[in-house]
Parts: C-alpha cells; sequence; structure tokens
C-alpha cells in the first residue's frame, strides 16, 4: 500500500445516542486517506458536531468503531491520539487564553514535554505557516476575526499532527478573511476534515464530501459531484 492510498481515519458503523434517547448518528461508515481534504456538511441537526467530538475522542461512541492508524480512539484513548490530532473549534477564542500568540502557539508543546529549544523552533514553523509571525507579541482578545482563526490554525498544526480538523471555520470572517483562509489551507499537506454550512468553501477547500442527513450518511462522493446537485441539497435540507 503506498502512503497516497494509506487509510489514516477509520469509521466503521458509528453510531451516538443521547441519554434522552435521540439518535444523533446511525450506522455512519466511511475512510479517510492520507492527504485527502474531507468536508462534512448537513442541515442543522444532521449529526455533524457529534461526529466530530466523537472522532477527536471527547465522546464516546454508543455503537461501532473510530481509529486513527491502529489506535481505537475514545475518551480513555485521549493522551494517545491527541498528539496525531490538530482540532480548530468554531469559537477561536476557546483556544487562545493566554497573554500573547506565542505564548498561546507554544502551550501544546510545553505541555508535551518538548525541549525548549524544540518549542521555539515549532512555534516559529507553525507561524510562519500561518503568516502569523508578526502576530507572536500581540495579546490574541486583540486580534481581529481572521487572524484569530489562523492563530488558532497555528496552535494545532505545532503539534505536527497528521490530522487537522476544522469546525466550521468561516464563522464570523469577513469575505477577506475568508479568502485568506482559503489560500491559507490550500497549503498544507496535512489531511483535512472540515464541517461548514459555507458550501462554497467546502468547495474549494475540500476533494470529498461526506453528506449526512439526520444522523445517517446520506452520500459521499467529490466535492463537484455532490455540491453541484442542487435537487440533492435541497432534499437534505441545504
Amino acid at each position: 500500500m503506498t502512503q497516497i492510498d494509506e487509510v489514516l481515519l477509520d469509521v466503521t458503523q458509528l453510531g451516538y445516542a443521547y441519554p434522552d434517547g435521540h439518535e444523533a448518528l446511525k450506522s455512519v461508515s466511511f475512510s479517510v486517506k492520507r492527504g485527502e481534504r474531507i468536508g462534512i456538511i448537513g442541515a442543522n441537526g444532521a449529526g455533524k458536531s457529534t461526529l466530530l467530538l466523537i472522532l477527536c475522542g471527547l465522546m464516546e461512541a454508543t455503537e461501532g468503531h473510530v481509529s486513527i492508524g491502529n489506535i481505537a480512539v475514545s475518551p480513555k484513548s485521549f493522551k494517545k491520539i491527541a498528539p496525531k490530532l490538530g482540532v480548530v473549534f468554531q469559537n477561536a477564542d476557546d483556544q487562545l487564553f493566554t497573554s500573547s500568540v506565542y505564548e498561546d502557539v507554544a502551550f501544546g508543546p510545553i505541555h508535551r514535554g518538548v525541549a525548549k529549544q524544540e518549542v521555539h523552533q515549532l512555534v516559529m514553523k507553525a507561524l510562519e505557516a500561518t503568516q502569523t509571525v508578526h502576530l507572536s507579541n500581540r495579546p490574541p482578545q486583540k486580534l481581529s476575526g481572521g487572524e484569530k482563526r489562523s492563530v488558532a490554525i497555528a496552535t494545532a498544526i505545532v503539534q505536527e499532527p497528521e490530522l487537522l480538523i476544522l469546525d466550521e471555520p468561516t464563522t464570523g470572517l469577513d469575505p477577506r478573511a475568508r479568502r485568506g483562509l482559503i489560500g491559507l489551507l490550500s497549503q498544507f499537506d496535512h489531511t483535512q476534515i472540515i464541517t461548514s454550512h459555507d458550501l462554497d468553501f467546502i468547495e474549494k477547500t475540500c476533494d470529498k464530501v461526506i453528506l449526512l442527513s439526520n444522523g445517517s450518511l446520506s452520500k459521499i462522493g467529490t466535492a463537484a459531484e455532490i455540491l453541484k446537485d442542487e435537487r440533492l441539497l435541497l432534499e437534505n435540507g441545504l
């Protein structure tokens, strides 16, 4: 198996039911190969947020199996899978909490026990990749929405993850910041999973699309195949 054909993430018959009995996910199965860029779309309540929380190891599936590489994903294995994942939350303020951009980006490697000199190298590499070196001494709270999003991505990629997960990354961005984010993500070699209601953004950043509907996988295909199918989108509340 060549690297390009190697499956990085495997999701098999995944199901999740909340304590009140609501089934948020029902027998969802798909795989993601290294280097792929996957968009996950669906109407409100389709199961996107629940799926991401399970993929990140923050929630335990009630049925099925998720693995990254050869590691089963669950809250119990979170410490093992955390270095493999870079997660960017919908609200960038949720992951920017120190007094400077540099400290925020350095937080992960420091708490992973990385040597001080190597921490600096990793931080500068992440800042350069996200074009935020000039913001390194700024307090995150004073940044624009687009700047916060770029710095949040830097805090995710500084760990050199195998998989980058972004939840509704265009939320709150103006057109210029949105274009900048599209350009930024297109430069990365990371395997990417992106959830968004912004279908144009998904079309510009993703190779493949997973369409969820009422907790089930409605269809999976190329971005062009799914996003150009107006009838399919309308039938699934989009």
